[in-house]
């Protein structure tokens, strides 16, 4: 794993905490729009992750985009349908099932990241 930025045009780069994209990147940061993004909260980035990252992601149609809050060991689930993200279970402890259409299904147990 490595710590990588997503350029998303000339005048706009971000470094999200955890990207997902299927395929291959070319060159040496990935261009297009990512199937998953998982930013970790925290009070220093709450605005920025929860507005104004939330925003650009939906605005350039990120398949999901999970809130990961450490210190209430919880999540909130985004999915990006019809033009706007969709918050679908505030997840604590469960598996959930990402589905990334043509490249089938990612399940993610939230379980193990909480002690």
């Amino acid at each position: 794993m490595y710590v990588t930025d997503w350029i998303v045009s000339d005048d706009t780069v971000v470094r999200p905490d955890v990207i997902v994209i299927c395929g291959r990147i070319e060159g040496d940061y990935p261009t297009r729009t990512p199937r998953i993004i998982f930013e970790i909260i925290s009070p220093s980035t709450a605005i920025q992750d929860e507005r104004l990252k939330f925003e650009l992601y939906q605005s350039e149609g990120v398949g999901w985009y999970v809130l990961v809050y450490p210190e209430r060991e919880c999540t909130r689930i985004f999915k990006f349908e019809d033009g706007h993200m969709i918050q679908q279970k505030h997840n604590e402890r469960d598996k959930y099932p990402f589905g990334l259409e043509e490249n089938g299904q990612f399940e993610f147990d939230f379980a193990r990241i909480w002690p």
